[in-house]
């Protein structure tokens, strides 16, 4: 297939902008795997220094987490927030060592672990933001990508912004480094309607500039590529744990 039908083409920038901010919830998002140490030290630095804030500010805003939690954490491997009284028990491994560690649900986070394709689609189209507080990076966080495919609004930080290399007349993202511009940003699109259609339509029109260009179309095609292989290895995998788990 080419890589216009694999990204959704034209049908799919259609399908993202008839979204309205009526269909998004008070939710903020991040995605990633919580063995990745930049994953994981960017979440609990999210939820000590900008959490306490947003939540004053916005009391039933919730951080959405998607993504296997970091090694110590509890997984229920089926994509369904974890149960009051399990998340309660144990804690969410991505909030150790900070105040919400074992009071996840109660602060409004919610840890989704794992989610197959379609949910976790339906899922992202639901933020007003996904969230990319990584402060350091060795490369392009290819979550990046999957935001911009959708037309989900980012709050992302300058380093994990720069290998997209934004144009500065572009309203793509919105960019953070400090935790005080992280707690702007993140209010700024969950309380303004106009800018989350403005950060939406800015996201579609960068992932259609990155089809377009030559210089990234290996790189995307890549990522594509990738993609696809992880979700057959994650659905063998699960199929396998779900067999175990009926033995």
């Amino acid at each position: 297939p080419s890589l216009r039908s694999l990204s959704g083409g034209r049908g799919g920038r259609r399908e993202a902008l008839a979204r309205s901010p009526g269909e998004t919830a008070m939710r903020l998002g991040f995605m990633g795997h919580g063995s990745t140490p930049t994953n994981h030290l960017a979440v609990r630095w999210f939820m000590r220094e900008c959490w306490p804030a947003l939540r004053r500010a916005f009391p039933l805003l919730r951080l959405r987490l998607i993504g296997e939690p970091p090694p110590r954490g509890p997984s229920n491997g089926s994509g369904a927030v974890a149960s009051s009284s399990s998340q309660a028990a144990m804690g969410s491994a991505w909030a150790a060592g900070t105040r919400y560690y074992t009071r996840e649900l109660e602060n409004g986070i919610d840890e989704l672990a794992f989610l197959p394709e379609a949910e976790m689609q339906e899922e992202l189209r639901t933020w007003r933001a996904m969230l990319v507080p990584v402060l350091s990076t060795t490369g392009i966080n290819t979550k990046v990508y999957t935001a911009l495919r959708l037309g989900v609004p980012l709050v992302i930080s300058r380093a994990a912004a720069l290998p997209f290399d934004f144009p500065t007349d572009s309203f793509a993202p919105l960019i953070a480094t400090t935790a005080g511009e992280f707690v702007e940003q993140a209010s700024r699109v969950s309380s303004s309607d106009e800018i989350w259609r403005a950060l939406a339509d800015g996201s579609l029109a960068r992932w259609q500039a990155l089809l377009r260009a030559t210089h990234a179309l290996d790189d995307v095609r890549s990522w594509l590529d990738r993609q696809g292989a992880a979700v057959g290895v994650l659905r063998a995998g699960h199929r396998s744990s779900e067999g175990l788990l009926g033995t």
